[in-house]
């Protein structure tokens, strides 16, 4: 492809904002998600192939009902690699003096940086905050209570594995392995354009099987295509925004097609509590993308979503969502060690907070420089190169 590809008309700088405000929203359910883990009624669903047994609890709402949504963390992470595929496909397509030479380091400094310091918080924790004692959360157990080597380098790197020292990093991996491969990516997306839908079928498919047979890279890696295929269809997609909002029936159809993406998000936790086998709720993977790609559109194109991440409160958590998603899961386990059994709800309702004070600080002191010294590399290595 060399250093450019197919133009594309670039999206309204507001609807693209609204993206970023997705983004917080996701970083917030991550966020919950993990809070809500350290309550053993609502880890234990997650080590067992049946749902919650007492059908009309508390719990069994949380967890097996559309309810679960608001801490659905998984397909929160589907969300942040469809918005990747989006956000790093559209200024290939919308530049004619894209550089790819400029690219590869900008974007290894942007991740790399916050990573490797965050990874360093993560240590702090575990050192500052001793991981030992009863617990009742199944998930808090899994945890790592102390600091290898291994464990120490397999973090700071990523690209064998993630360590485990702050384990939202396992998503890093995936997002590194698609930055390096993003030429790939785009060439398989803006070819063929008019066979886009085929290619997201296929995608889901694969992602499906993915989860059946417990393969992440086919469960992963076609997310970030599915997010590549969408930027290359912006167009077509904008067409069919403009059709439905020329109908009598546009917030109807809207809305449906927009409840209808959050209930996919949450069919994995539907399908296991209706007593679904294993390969079915393995295979629950694909319409939960599915259902995260109508989100991510609605976010786009549809007015009163759009209005909604576009305030001011929903951006801010948009800015430090990654630096949020970064360090808030070695303060949550320390929480759970600092409060300990029976104290649960006590210490989610101090972590929240605290999570997102120091995602704020992260943002301000790691993130943000990061992101100016990543500006200034991409400068020097080609001058007219579009900030990606």
């Amino acid at each position: 492809m060399g250093d450019q590809v197919l133009r594309a008309p670039a999206i309204n700088s507001e609807r693209y904002r609204s993206l970023d405000g997705l983004r917080g929203i996701a970083a917030v359910v991550v966020l919950l998600h993990h809070s809500l883990l350290l309550v053993p009624a609502l880890a234990a669903p997650y080590y067992q192939t049946h749902g919650v047994r007492q059908t009309g609890s508390w719990a069994w709402w949380l967890v097996e009902t559309p309810l679960h949504l608001i801490w659905e963390g998984k397909a929160a992470v589907y969300v942040f690699f469809v918005l990747s595929g989006i956000v790093l496909t559209l200024p290939v397509l919308n530049s004619t003096r894209f550089s790819w030479r400029a690219f590869y380091p900008q974007r290894l400094i942007r991740l790399y940086l916050p990573v490797w310091a965050a990874v360093v918080f993560g240590v702090l924790t575990i050192e500052l905050v001793r991981r030992s004692g009863d617990t009742g959360s199944l998930w808090l157990r899994e945890r790592l209570t102390t600091v290898t080597p291994g464990t120490f380098i397999k973090d700071m790197t990523l690209v064998l594995g993630n360590g485990g020292l702050v384990s939202p990093l396992w998503s890093l991996r995936w997002e590194i392995l698609f930055s390096l491969a993003l030429p790939l990516f785009v060439w398989a997306a803006a070819k063929w354009i008019n066979l886009n839908v085929a290619k997201i079928v296929l995608c889901l498919v694969v992602v499906s099987a993915g989860g059946v047979t417990q393969n992440s890279v086919l469960l992963y890696l076609p997310m970030f295509l599915v997010g590549t295929v969408i930027a290359t269809g912006m167009p077509a997609l904008r067409r069919m925004s403009q059709r439905i909002g020329r109908s009598r029936f546009a917030g109807l159809t809207w809305g449906t097609a927009f409840g209808a993406g959050l209930l996919l998000m949450t069919s994995h936790w539907i399908a296991q509590g209706l007593g679904a086998s294993v390969a079915v709720v393995d295979s629950t993977s694909g319409p939960m993308l599915a259902g995260a790609c109508v989100v991510v559109v609605s976010a786009i194109f549809w007015k009163p979503v759009t209005g909604f991440l576009t305030k001011p409160a929903v951006l801010w958590l948009g800015r430090i969502s990654f630096s949020l998603y970064l360090v808030h899961e070695p303060i949550v386990v320390a929480s759970g060690y600092l409060f300990g059994p029976n104290h649960e709800w006590l210490g989610i309702l101090c972590t929240i907070p605290a999570a997102v004070l120091a995602g704020w600080l992260f943002y301000t002191f790691v993130e943000k420089p990061s992101h100016r010294l990543a500006k200034v590399v991409r400068a020097r290595m080609s001058p007219h190169a579009t900030v990606v």
